[in-house]
Formats: C-alpha cells, sequence, structure tokens
C-alpha cells in the first residue's frame, strides 16, 4: 500500500532540508578553510618580507661603517646617497633610499645647552618659518611644545603656547616639554595644518642630540634659513658646485659664499660658524620598500653612526 500523496511529499521536503543544510555546512568549511589557507599565506609572505626589511637594515649598517672607514666628509656623490632601484628576489622585490638627516634643521637644536647656539638656532627656525609659511613666530611655539616649563614664551613680537591652550581641544592633550622624538609630533601644534607641515617635511628632522648641518647635503631652502642677507642665486650655485666639489672642510664652504657674494669674510663665517655646520654626518634615514607575494612592506629605520664601530638603529616605524 503506498503512502499518502501528502506523507510522499514531506519526506521530499525533509530530503531537500537536509541536501541544502549539508551543502551549507560543507560551503561554510570549504569557505573558512580558504580563509585560513589565505591567511597562512599572507602571514607567510609577511615574515619573509620583514626578514628581508631587517636584512636591508643589516647591509645599511654595514654600508655606513665601510663609508666612515673610507672617507672622512659626507655628500650626495657617495654610495650611501644614490637609491637603490627595485632589486628582485626569489619571489619578491625590495628597494630603498639613504637620507642624511643632518643636511635638515633639527627641531631639537632648539633645546641647546648653550644659550648662544639657541638663540642662533631660534633665529634660523624663525627664518625658515617665514620663509616657508609666512609665520616666523611659530618658532616660539615650537619652543613651548619643547622647553620644560609651561610658560608661554614672550617677545617684543610674539607669544608662545603652552599646555592651558592645548587643553582646550577636542581632545585635550599637554605640551611634551621634552624633546621631540618624531617629526609628526608638529602637527600637534597649535597652528600647523596638515598641509603645513607636509611642506617643511623634507627640510626639517627631530634628533636626539644637538646636530649641525651639513653643507654638502643640506637642501636650498635649508641653507637660505641662515641669513637674510643670502641670495637663492648663491645657494643654487653652491647647490651645483657641490656635485663635482664637495666641500672637504666648512672653510671651503665659507670661502664659497664669500667669492659668491663679495661680502666680508667675517660676515660669512659669523653666519656659518663652526657650531652651526659642518662636513660630516651622524644621523641617517633608511626608507625601504619590500614586496613578497601578496604582501607590500615600508619600513623606515634612523641610523645613529657614532663612530666607526658604533652604528645603531635606534628608530623604527612602518609607513602607510
Amino acid at each position: 500500500m503506498k503512502p499518502p500523496v501528502r506523507q510522499q511529499g514531506f519526506a521530499l521536503i525533509t530530503v531537500m532540508l537536509i541536501v541544502a543544510l549539508i551543502a551549507m555546512i560543507t560551503g561554510g568549511l570549504v569557505y573558512q578553510q580558504g580563509v585560513q589557507v589565505q591567511r597562512s599565506s599572507y602571514l607567510l609572505h609577511q615574515s619573509q618580507a620583514w626578514a628581508v626589511a631587517l636584512g636591508l637594515e643589516r647591509w645599511v649598517k654595514k654600508g655606513l661603517q665601510l663609508d666612515l672607514q673610507n672617507n672622512q666628509t659626507d655628500n650626495l656623490n657617495e654610495q650611501w646617497a644614490q637609491p637603490l632601484p627595485p632589486m628582485p628576489f626569489a619571489g619578491g622585490e625590495v628597494s630603498g633610499q639613504l637620507r642624511d638627516m643632518n643636511g635638515r634643521l633639527n627641531v631639537n637644536n632648539l633645546l641647546a645647552t648653550n644659550s648662544s647656539e639657541r638663540k642662533a638656532w631660534r633665529a634660523v627656525f624663525r627664518r625658515f618659518f617665514r620663509q616657508q609659511w609666512q609665520q616666523p613666530n611659530q618658532v616660539l611655539v615650537l619652543e613651548d611644545w619643547l622647553d620644560a616649563d609651561n610658560d608661554p614664551i614672550r617677545t617684543d613680537d610674539g607669544l608662545g603656547v603652552e599646555s592651558d591652550t592645548y587643553l582646550l581641544k577636542q581632545p585635550p592633550y599637554r605640551a611634551a616639554n621634552r624633546k621631540m622624538v618624531m617629526l609628526s609630533e608638529m602637527g600637534l601644534l597649535e597652528g600647523i595644518t596638515p598641509a603645513m607641515l607636509q611642506k617643511v617635511s623634507p627640510f626639517l628632522t627631530a634628533l636626539p642630540t644637538t646636530t649641525k648641518v651639513n653643507v654638502n647635503t643640506a637642501p636650498k631652502a635649508v641653507l637660505l634659513a641662515f641669513a637674510d642677507w643670502l641670495q637663492p642665486q648663491w645657494v643654487e650655485a653652491w647647490t651645483q658646485h657641490r656635485k663635482q666639489s664637495p666641500a672637504k672642510q666648512t672653510a671651503d664652504f665659507r670661502a664659497f659664499i664669500v667669492k659668491q657674494s663679495g661680502l666680508k669674510a667675517e660676515t660669512v663665517n659669523r653666519t656659518f660658524s663652526e657650531e652651526m655646520i659642518t662636513v660630516q654626518s651622524r644621523y641617517f634615514r633608511l626608507d625601504g620598500t619590500v614586496s613578497f607575494g601578496e604582501v607590500e612592506q615600508h619600513l623606515s629605520g634612523l641610523f645613529d653612526r657614532r663612530d666607526k664601530q658604533h652604528i645603531y638603529l635606534i628608530q623604527r616605524w612602518l609607513r602607510p
């Protein structure tokens, strides 16, 4: 005797539901397996890219050590200053660029222990901010961010900014009142927009010690900040001259400016004193990129070349 048609339909629906449920579970398992495989592949590629990036750092340290052993000065004609074009390796590609941070203005120079040096660097930064932003008094805001007290700096033509201003922002925060660790901190300063910071970032740096500017590597905008009497064409002439004949000592640079300007040597020597300029560099920044499989790693690092035997990686960070 055959079962009623209604029971046959119910049995068919039940079978279809079971099949659909099995298909859903199987599909979910297959999907999860695919995700796990993809995740494992990404992590493997990431580990490989990171290992190559660390190898690039070690290669840079060795290169900086050899450079100091073979050269008494640093300039843009040397091997370290040449970009590393994309170089393939098994399954990936690596490239990089080493930049001289002594060729930039160090914001932490505003904390120089010597008062005359501190005053000189304040004048340089005031001039730089006027040339770049038309805001010379922004140097007071920067100096207040760095100095240890919470009293705004007052001058005849300007006023600094301390924590009482930053605490009114949303979210509130305080002035650091210490040396700047990363130049990106400048984005927190009153009156500085992202566009302003982006404009000056190639010319500024934040280093752990007071530093001189290397005239063999400094950009035109950095050198022009040293004096109002400097003319752009004189500095441009120097940047072209140093491609063939970089200064072996700071006196070479001063002699060149004297010849270009026709000014007295005393004026040039006072502006570009031994406390302000150099032809040797200690701090270098690496910007490297490693691609491997599905991963592209952008790595930056700051190196401190203290002497022939001691070269340290003092900062490392990932770029977007």
